[in-house]
């Protein structure tokens, strides 16, 4: 098997986790300041399904708020809450927590929690039109699970539509299964490989352990739990003239404040699947093929990556987080509950050289500077990660911006861009470099 590709996240995936304790209706039902604030927030959604993802995500983050403060101080935030958009305006006056650090905070809960001891394989899988979940019922009810089909299902078209990604069966006929929970190994491809029927696999795990267990070699550890991989794959030596696709969104999962994370990494999986360049995909695999039966193994894999390597997304780090935290933000039920802020708001307070986090992500990476970088890996300093996140989100929101401002054939050129430097391909799309882009967004977010 040859890897083309494998991407994990930048440092901005979060994964949280709570669960283990009262389901959300009965926290509701024990607190009336919640009760209050939650009605406020029902009253954006139209859906079944939308209130009870919201209902769960706020069952489960208010046991984080009673870890780290009183029920009295925990109940003084809610009832200082008017509307959804207080919310994080509030949480910064009364608990003195913003966005990123209710974020921060909600991760380490997840660590310190988890039981990684835990026995339990009970693996179970539930399929909806678009995926194939695999479960365990160690920390989850099917009724969390169900509710994420449709949760997915729903954030699966509304980013095909954010995305202008057009649909390509043939494409989607070459996902194969690669995760079976049974195996000794890690994950294994079958010869001849098994179809996942045109479905995107998502692998949720009960705690790190079993993460790890499973994913031993990936860039995953401690500090993060949630990651999306995709490689391409032939065996030639097992007469497999295809070039198929394998993409796995896994995560460590502990109910509904893990979907938003889960729309993060689905993201990503859909810009690989429908933004690599494989429209040439069945002349390129028989041309490979040839190779691999004339000139030999080696011949055929020195062959392969140079072939690919430009046609598939995620060169560009920087770029391919904006997009995904774009996606999440703006499709499912937390961009309609009203209460995240905008994503110019996440940068910081001090927006007048806003542009200089769009022109420092174009290239993909930040350099920081040594005496930055030696007091990070010290501890003394967290600048080159704040920086690293605040350019991703205004990334993101340069995104809306564009998408506000432009043509869908524009975005759609955009989003298929595959080289590491941004800027050639900016200026041919857009007609202007970044920079003027750049500063037109920071124009019009700082007179907003």
């Amino acid at each position: 098997m040859v890897t083309a590709k494998k991407h994990g996240d930048l440092g901005v995936t979060v994964i949280m986790i709570i669960l283990l304790g009262l389901c959300s209706d009965e926290i509701l039902a024990q607190n009336s300041s919640l009760e209050r604030l939650n009605a406020l927030i029902l009253k954006n959604l139209y859906s079944n399904a939308d209130s009870a993802v919201i209902k769960g995500m706020f069952g489960d983050g208010h046991k984080l708020l009673l870890t780290n403060f009183t029920r009295e101080k925990v109940d003084k935030f809610y009832d200082s809450v008017a509307e959804p958009a207080d919310y994080f305006v509030n949480m910064k006056i009364h608990l003195d927590w913003n966005f990123g650090t209710y974020i921060r905070k909600m991760q380490n809960y997840i660590i310190n929690k988890i039981d990684s001891n835990s026995t339990s394989h009970d693996w179970r899988i539930e399929e909806t039109p678009n995926f194939v979940i695999y479960y365990t019922l160690s920390a989850n009810d099917s009724t969390v699970i169900k509710n994420l089909g449709i949760y997915l299902e729903a954030v699966f078209w509304e980013m095909k539509k954010l995305l202008v990604i057009y649909e390509k069966p043939y494409i989607r006929s070459l996902l194969i299964k690669s995760f079976y929970p049974d195996s000794a190994k890690s994950f294994r491809v079958p010869s001849p490989p098994e179809r996942t029927n045109g479905k995107i696999q998502i692998l949720l795990f009960p705690h790190m352990h079993e993460f790890q267990r499973h994913f031993p070699n990936s860039n995953v550890d401690q500090n993060t739990g949630g990651i999306c991989l995709f490689s391409l794959y032939q065996r030639p030596q097992n007469s497999i003239r295809e070039i198929l696709i394998n993409v796995r969104v896994a995560m460590v999962f502990g109910g509904y404040i893990s979907f938003p994370f889960l729309a993060h990494e689905l993201a990503h999986a859909l810009r690989f699947i429908y933004y690599s360049d494989l429209d040439n995909l069945d002349k390129e695999a028989a041309r490979l093929y040839e190779i691999y039966e004339k000139q030999g193994k080696e011949a055929y894999a020195n062959a392969f990556w140079p072939d690919f390597k430009n046609r598939i997304p995620g060169n560009n780090g920087i770029f391919e987080e904006a997009i995904a935290n774009y996606s999440m933000f703006s499709t499912g039920p937390l961009n309609r509950s009203g209460i995240i802020p905008p994503l110019n708001c996440l940068i910081g307070q001090k927006l007048k050289k806003s542009e200089k986090y769009i022109i420092q992500g174009t290239k993909g990476g930040i350099d920081f500077g040594l005496l930055n970088l030696i007091g990070w890996k010290l501890g003394i300093s967290q600048g080159p990660d704040k920086r690293v996140v605040k350019t991703i989100f205004a990334w993101a929101d340069f995104l809306k911006y564009l998408d506000d401002s432009s043509t869908p054939r524009q975005m759609r050129q955009l989003y298929s861009v595959t080289d590491q430097d941004l800027s050639l391909a900016f200026q041919r799309i857009f007609g202007r470099s970044i920079k003027q882009a750049a500063v037109e967004w920071s124009t019009r977010i700082n007179k907003n």
